[in-house]
């Protein structure tokens, strides 16, 4: 929650008086370090489910949920979760089943060996100098429970309500933008908008970049604002 974007979105929102709330998942930033290679998605999701229920909704009506990464992920997750309490989803390169797409298939024998034998592997990080260890619980937990493009339980569509709009880079190469693309694809709700940044990496933490986010943000705000629900943000 110290990020960038975390804290020039909470600038802007001060600055135009919106409510606003950032927060860490558990085994990540301030929050519980030493728990991190015991948490799954499913603890994440509740963690945001947690903030959601008795943060936000105990004084708003609605909210408009910015994810990054995983979290538009987990995102889409509480908008089909609480259709009728999520106002939009701004989400921001969306790491949507990532762990099997993006991990797992492209693991190496070695990582694969090790998860099956050790339980962990061991992935380099290009923000990090330590490698990024990464749980086969927490690839077992992603694929059996959150999967959201390959699921056929979805029917081929990804039943959200509220609007959505995505940004992503060209230039991303943690997630491809085509997975925008395709969960634009994918999603019921007519009102879906996909900004592609051409140049634009994997964080978009770049002024021009939160400058357009920011900007979505708002449409969605003031759209809320007229149907007199207006969001406080997660």
């Amino acid at each position: 929650m110290t990020g960038t974007k975390a804290i020039v979105l909470e600038e802007h929102c001060k600055s135009n008086g919106l409510s606003y709330c950032r927060f860490d998942y558990r085994g990540h930033g301030l929050s519980s370090p030493e728990t991190f290679l015991e948490m799954t998605l499913s603890d994440w999701i509740c963690d945001a489910e947690t903030i959601l229920l008795d943060v936000l909704l105990k004084d708003h009506s609605q909210v408009v949920l910015i994810g990054s990464s995983m979290g538009a992920w987990i995102a889409i997750h509480l908008a089909l979760r609480y259709p009728d309490k999520i106002a939009g989803i701004v989400g921001i390169a969306p790491a949507v089943d990532f762990t099997q797409k993006v991990l797992y298939e492209k693991a190496t024998d070695e990582q694969k060996n090790d998860w099956l034998s050790k339980g962990i592997a061991y992935f380099p990080s290009k923000y990090e100098s330590n490698p990024y260890p990464i749980t086969w619980r927490f690839i077992q937990d992603c694929k059996e429970k959150w999967q959201l493009l390959d699921s056929a339980t979805l029917s081929n569509r990804i039943p959200n309500r509220c609007p959505v709009h995505l940004f992503h880079g060209q230039c991303d190469n943690d997630i491809p933008w085509m997975t925008s693309l395709e969960l634009a694809e994918r999603f019921s709700t007519s009102t879906v908008m996909l900004t592609l940044i051409k140049d634009g990496d994997h964080r978009l933490s770049r002024p021009q970049d939160i400058q357009q986010i920011s900007a979505a943000l708002m449409a969605f705000y003031n759209v809320s604002k007229r149907l007199e629900s207006g969001p406080s943000l997660l």
